[in-house]
């Protein structure tokens, strides 16, 4: 896969605001939750899904610690 075509995945917009982000490293994409790494995916054609797939199972698990326990992250 051609570097210089290659695009960063876009978030949505509350994506965004909840904190997450993602950053081109080489031939990897970092994806982050303000200051928490929590992938380090190949580039490759499925990265938009790749990164969708996992901010999506971290946001599941944040709802899952508020409903069980309460608990809200800022």
């Amino acid at each position: 896969m051609s570097m210089q075509t290659f695009q960063l995945p876009r978030l949505t917009d509350d994506q965004e605001k909840e904190g997450y982000r993602v950053e081109g490293c080489e031939d990897r994409v970092l994806v982050w939750h303000k200051q928490n790494r929590i992938a380090l995916p190949y580039k490759s054609p499925d990265i938009n899904q790749k990164v969708q797939e996992t901010i999506e199972r971290r946001r599941r698990e944040f709802m899952e610690v508020e409903e069980k326990t309460g608990w809200k992250g800022d």
